[in-house]
């Protein structure tokens, strides 16, 4: 059993580093007592944006919808929330894919 568990570990850890790719964004999270502000930040060279989706769409954003926008590698965007002071998970959707975020 402990070899079983040891070989399921190794092999995750392989799928992950497999790739060798990186993900096109990073996600920070910043609360305050009323709101919270998601800033993404572009890792990538470019990287078009299309959604923010919080709290797999608990948390509503503070302008209501997200605008596709294009970042510019060390670019940020930041996200305000509105009613929602906890974040647990931010999926950002880009033209490149889905990535989540768990906090």
């Amino acid at each position: 059993m402990k070899r079983c568990i040891l070989f399921a570990a190794a092999c995750l850890v392989f799928a992950a580093c497999g790739t060798g790719s990186q993900l096109p964004v990073e996600v920070k999270v910043k609360k305050t007592l009323r709101w919270a502000v998601i800033e993404v930040k572009a890792v990538a060279d470019e990287v078009t944006i299309e959604d923010i989706i919080i709290n797999r769409g608990t948390c509503q954003l503070s302008d209501g919808t997200y605008e596709n926008k294009t970042l510019k590698r060390s670019q940020s965007d930041f996200i305000k929330t509105f009613g929602c002071t906890t974040i647990n998970e931010v999926q950002v959707v880009t033209t490149a894919g889905s990535y989540d975020f768990s906090f």
